[in-house]
């Protein structure tokens, strides 16, 4: 015998593996005791993997199917976890002993052997037993890297696991089904189906079915109906509202011809009840197999814990993007006070150059307003004015004046004409006489420019209208008042 020197063959030992944890009762316990102690993280891992909804899963009853999905999830978990890993091999040694211990004691791996030792049991084991005990065995050699011994055993060992890896994976054409019939068959076949419907009536639902009147069929009923009513079922309310479609009876009168090679319409007949009943109660069994799995009390649970941690996760980010928010509010409102306080400084500069440009303009419409009061002042020195005594009755009550310049005596003759009118011929004088003037005259013949400044300073201030008086002459001087105020 030759030992492992060989082209290496890539077998995915995994869905063997978990076909082998899915038949073996006396582990079940274990798988669930394993499985409970971290279900979520295993069952986000199964339901992640390909092989999740494979035939290799699907294809046995519930229990299978539930243990093969458990199983499914610890093992991929296990290849990156030590721990789990040495946990999932006590069960593997609980569940086949023998193939473990022969492992264990054993650096090169004789398959030839191991089956020949299996020799007195393998009658009475079976196929997906024996599967299994290779399988396993397999596993355990490679994982624990013992050498294979290179014999026929191997090679038909291996050549099976990838006839079936193939099978599980579509690429393989062992299953039966309409769409591998030849064309030959379905022909026969729909042969048959024209000869039975000629016989019985046409057949499209199973009510029609259970109701027909024609002997052969109504005995078959009744035969399959009694063995259901065994097992306190009823066969009626199983399958009363299923349909049976061309494409399931073709599929039966196929392989009625296929296996009886025969077109015997009688016989034909009978396997087309019996088989129609049973592809309806397989196809319940998987509707019960598929609700139960959608339902079942750890899914349910599993997928409220999977969106509480999608909810945990949700409001995470949402409080990271509450508190992110708060910092850029924050930091907006920083930067809004900032931009208030230096546009608020800019408008306070602004508006103290508009008062200043304000009173700078208040300031020349002052000096416009004397320059043209001066104007006409030195326009009337030009001019040859002949009194009109027209100012001798003029009412000047109403007027509040100041006059500044001129000789005392001057000013004591006009104070008679002019009661509300103020006086000012010295510098030292008392500015509140400005307060609520509307007119001040300046009599520039009898004027000191240190009188006329402090005056004139004043008036600016203040956006007192200005007037010149030029003549000595009372009468004349009226005339001049009256036509400035």
């Amino acid at each position: 015998m030759e030992q492992a020197e060989k082209e290496p063959i890539t077998i995915n030992i995994l869905p063997f593996l978990i076909e082998a944890l899915s038949i073996k009762k006396l582990i079940r316990k274990d798988i669930d005791m394993l499985y409970e102690s971290d279900k979520y993280k295993f069952y986000k891992k199964a339901k992640e993997s390909e092989w999740y909804n494979n035939l290799v899963v699907k294809e046995g009853d519930i229990y299978r199917e539930v243990y093969a999905k458990k199983a499914l999830g610890i093992i991929l978990c296990a290849n990156k976890d030590n721990n789990l890993a040495e946990k999932f091999l006590q069960i593997l040694k609980k569940g086949w002993p023998r193939a473990f211990s022969y492992v264990e004691k054993h650096d090169n791996i004789d398959i030839e052997q191991y089956i020949v030792n299996l020799n007195s049991e393998i009658d009475n084991m079976h196929i997906d037993i024996f599967n299994s005990e290779l399988a396993v065995l397999y596993f355990l050699a490679i994982n624990f890297n013992k050498k294979f011994v290179i014999n026929e055993g191997l090679k038909v060992l291996e050549k099976n696991l990838l006839q079936r890896e193939k099978h599980y994976l579509g690429l393989e054409p062992t299953s039966y089904s309409f769409d591998k019939l030849p064309d030959n068959i379905k022909k026969y076949a729909a042969d048959l189906r024209k000869h039975i419907f000629a016989e019985i009536g046409k057949i499209s639902t199973y009510e029609k079915l259970f109701d027909s009147d024609v002997d052969i069929v109504k005995r078959e009923i009744d035969f399959i109906s009694f063995l259901f009513n065994s097992e306190k079922l009823s066969m009626d309310a199983l399958f009363f509202e299923n349909d049976i479609s061309k494409k399931d009876i073709i599929e039966i009168l196929a392989l009625y011809y296929g296996v009886f090679k025969n077109i015997d319409v009688e016989s034909a007949t009978k396997h087309f009840v019996s088989g129609t009943t049973i592809k309806c109660l397989l196809k319940a069994y998987k509707q019960v197999k598929t609700y139960f799995f959608e339902h079942n009390q750890e899914t349910m649970f599993l997928e409220m814990e999977r969106r509480d941690e999608e909810i945990e996760k949700l409001k995470s980010e949402n409080n990271m993007l509450k508190n992110k928010v708060n910092e850029l509010s924050q930091t907006l409102a920083d930067y809004k006070k900032l931009l208030e306080h230096k546009y608020l400084q800019e408008i306070k500069m602004l508006n103290k150059t508009i008062e200043d440009l304000k009173m700078q303009l208040d300031k020349e419409h002052q000096k416009d307003k004397e320059l043209n009061a001066l104007r006409e002042f030195m326009f009337s020195l030009d001019t040859k004015e002949v009194y009109s005594n027209s100012a001798k009755d003029t009412d000047f009550s109403s007027v509040k004046g100041l006059i500044v310049g001129g000789h005392e005596m001057w000013q004591k003759e006009l104070k008679k004409s002019l009661p509300n009118f103020s006086f000012v011929n010295s510098e030292n004088f008392d500015i509140k006489v400005l307060d609520n003037i509307d007119i001040v005259f300046f009599f520039p013949n009898f004027l000191s420019h240190a009188l006329y400044y402090r005056v004139i300073n004043e008036v600016r201030k203040r956006n007192i209208k200005v007037g010149y008086i030029s003549k000595l002459n009372k009468e004349l001087a009226l005339e001049e008042i009256k036509r400035q105020v």
